[in-house]
């Protein structure tokens, strides 16, 4: 924003920062939140913290740190760590996963970021914000391949606008060190590409971390992608639940939220409750931000559903005029016979916060006709939503006209 502070009448000289106070002030921010201001809250609950490395060592007793510790019930939430891919010479570089990246003092002149999802496209953003080189190397055909075809490409050419470099559908074939320089080799459509750069982020996604918990010793299963649970979380040890990034579903901290919510209130209620992920919304922090919620519209196509598509710019919006954030737009896929939302995409300014109207008109599973009537205010982003609800319920009113006279 202060970059455009004259676009506003605003005059602001010698625009600066330094890097390193960004990151203390991130770091006051987070001990409040978790770490230290979370050990309090929990402590003044009556919550008793043990510190150290626990492991089971039957199914009623765990050791930590040497001291064994019995329990009637359980609940793992050992969370991920971040996954590096075998790479030809990646262990003989000095790179960074996004645990190393988030506490880097210093802002890299270039940067590689290997990883085109969520993590490495937030870096993405930070880092060219700042005024970094960035280059992006994705292996599928897309970054933010999880999200909305559309949603996705509009995010591309918006990154490309600004000066981010995007490779995607490439395979990395090597990396090497050129002295302070991390150099890549990648095979692309067009054939060979070497890049260059100061510092290279592997941001390829998580892994749950299941290894030296001694789960066989309790008797727990362990999939491929984490450990295996029921409709409750219940593990294959009945008293022993399991919930977050430790389980084979959504990694994201509210989903983690939800299920540790649910874990624990199934390990002592007399009627349990079933893990519900219907409606789970997520946010991509990049810049233009990424919201969604639902399906996507290649996913109502593979599954041959019944639906329409309805999208709304935000371009003409009075806010997006005046804030001078006219990218993006929200995009409804309904069910063209219930009248539900199916998903919902946005890309643009405070996407993440319009995301769960969306979010909760489908846990709500509210006809379009009802959510259109809802009146938007002036001059919000969220007047898109309005807008689109509305498109979108004229455009159900004439399909159904059309099945009237067919």
């Amino acid at each position: 924003m202060l970059k455009r502070s004259s676009d506003f009448g605003l005059t602001a000289d010698s625009i600066g920062f330094d890097f390193s106070k960004i990151i203390d002030r991130k770091d006051r921010i987070v001990s409040k939140v978790s770490g230290p201001g979370m050990r309090q809250a929990l402590e003044k609950q009556g919550i008793r913290i043990l510190d150290g490395a626990a492991r089971f060592i039957s199914p009623n007793e765990v050791s930590i740190d040497g001291k064994n510790v019995t329990f009637e019930k359980a609940v793992i939430a050992t969370g991920s760590a971040p996954f590096v891919p075998p790479i030809e010479g990646l262990n003989e570089v000095d790179f960074m996963t996004s645990d190393d990246a988030i506490n880097l003092r210093e802002l890299p002149p270039s940067i590689i970021i290997v990883g085109g999802s969520a993590v490495g496209l937030e870096f993405a953003t930070i880092y060219s914000s700042f005024g970094s080189e960035v280059t992006i190397v994705e292996a599928t055909p897309r970054i933010a391949f999880k999200e909305d075809a559309e949603t996705a490409l509009a995010l591309t050419r918006y990154l490309a606008e600004r000066g981010v470099a995007v490779y995607t559908n490439v395979k990395t074939k090597r990396v090497f060190s050129e002295g302070s320089e991390k150099s890549m080799v990648i095979d692309t459509a067009d054939g060979e590409v070497r890049l260059s750069a100061s510092k290279l982020l592997i941001a390829t996604g998580r892994h749950a971390v299941t290894t030296d918990l001694g789960l066989e010793d309790a008797g727990i299963e362990v999939g491929k992608k984490g450990i295996e649970v029921n409709e409750y979380l219940q593990t294959s040890v009945s008293h022993i639940y399991a919930a977050g990034d430790v389980v084979p579903f959504i990694q994201l901290a509210q989903a983690a939220a939800y299920e540790g919510d649910l874990a624990g209130y199934n390990a002592f209620a007399t009627e349990r409750k079933k893990l519900d992920l219907r409606v789970m919304p997520r946010v991509t922090w990049s810049y233009p931000e990424i919201a969604s919620v639902g399906i996507t519209e290649e996913e109502a196509k593979e599954n041959n559903l019944a639906y329409v598509v309805q999208k709304f710019p935000f371009a003409g919006l009075g806010r997006a005029l005046a804030d001078d954030e006219r990218e993006g737009f929200v995009k409804f896929i309904a069910d063209t016979n219930t009248e539900e939302v199916l998903g919902c995409h946005i890309i643009g300014h405070h996407a993440d916060e319009m995301i769960h109207q969306a979010a909760q008109a489908m846990q709500l599973r509210a006809p379009i006709t009802e959510l259109a009537q809802t009146i938007s205010c002036e001059l919000t982003m969220s007047e898109g939503i309005g807008n689109a609800l509305i498109d979108l319920g004229e455009q159900l009113g004439e399909q159904h006209e059309k099945r009237k006279t067919a």
